[in-house]
């Protein structure tokens, strides 16, 4: 669940912060409140980050878009999917495409190859999106291959 929220410090010295979620929100919390307190001691894994518009799914979207593409690649190279996509991934971190990170803040590298590993495409922003579909298409242009709308 995606939710946008504020936040606010409890007490002046900025040790608790609170979380204001829509009220829109409160039967669907609840469910899983309830659920984290019987299967996961009450704890709940909570990701903030900047708002960013998400990348665009189904038909005639970014991720319609990147597995298309992908697999267009990898039928005219005799390729791997999954070793398409990552290549793409890869080439757009000179865009700015984000290492994927662990808690810590470390930089997971792959245990394939020691290099990092791109975020997830359910992380990226609709610009970064769009960066991994311009090294796909860049890609398959320098490899003679012709692209299909996906």
């Amino acid at each position: 669940m995606s939710v946008i929220f504020t936040t606010s410090w409890l007490n002046t010295d900025k040790e608790h912060l609170v979380l204001v979620v829509p009220a829109a929100f409160k039967d669907a919390l609840d469910r899983l409140r309830e659920r984290s307190l019987a299967k996961h001691a009450g704890y709940l894994t909570v990701r903030l980050d900047l708002p960013h518009k998400p990348r665009t799914t189904g038909e005639h979207s970014q991720n319609h878009a990147i597995n298309g593409y992908t697999q267009q690649i990898a039928g005219a190279t005799g390729n791997d999917f999954d070793d398409v996509k990552l290549a793409g991934k890869r080439r757009a971190f000179r865009r700015g495409l984000p290492f994927l990170q662990r808690d810590d803040g470390s930089t997971v590298l792959s245990l394939v190859d020691g290099e990092p590993l791109p975020i997830s495409e359910r992380d990226m922003s609709v610009e970064q999106a769009g960066w991994v579909i311009d090294e796909l298409v860049q890609l398959a242009a320098e490899l003679g291959i012709t692209l299909e709308e996906a």
